[in-house]
């Protein structure tokens, strides 16, 4: 089992995070069936747990010594590209709000991320 110091970090770029994160927005908003949209929301959830795995990492290893001037910059980065993060993150909340299939999507992701969506 790999020790927390063997996790690999790369820095995701906002440009194709964004990118990829719109198109599969698109693709979901545009999506005729509920089996399609599901399909689309593990899609958006694997790339949202990349990049805020990519931020813990970050945040954890400047957390344990905040004069290593590479985790330093990183920090900096998320803390500056954070809200863009954010905003498509509340996109992704508005798409679900507004789905034809709310009700299925919710049986099937639970009640507990639709309260959050709609806080």
């Amino acid at each position: 089992m790999p020790t927390f110091k063997d996790y690999y970090y790369e820095r995701p770029t906002l440009e194709s995070l964004e990118t990829e994160f719109k198109k599969l927005l698109h693709q979901f908003d545009q999506a005729p069936s509920f089996a399609l949209q599901n399909e689309i929301m593990t899609k958006i959830n694997e790339l949202r747990t990349e990049f805020e795995s990519m931020q813990t990492l970050v945040y954890i290893r400047h957390s344990i010594n905040t004069t290593d001037e590479f985790y330093e910059k990183e920090n900096d980065y998320f803390d500056e590209i954070s809200p863009l993060y954010e905003g498509l993150v509340h996109q992704y909340y508005q798409s679900l709000i507004n789905s034809e299939n709310h009700a299925a999507l919710e049986k099937r992701w639970g009640k507990q991320l639709f309260r959050i969506v709609k806080l």
